[in-house]
């Protein structure tokens, strides 16, 4: 079972990072985040 805290925090940090990334113009921003977090925690990945 998925903790609805952590669904509402992944939501909020894809929006901000969809937001980052067409500001940049970066569109592999959210590969780098996903490899940050899964290096840091598979769970979170």
């Amino acid at each position: 079972m998925i903790d609805p805290a952590v669904t509402e925090m992944a939501n909020k940090l894809a929006i901000k990072c969809l937001a980052v990334q067409k500001e940049v113009g970066e569109d592999q921003l959210f590969m780098k985040v996903g490899e940050v977090l899964g290096a840091s925690s598979q769970s979170l990945e």
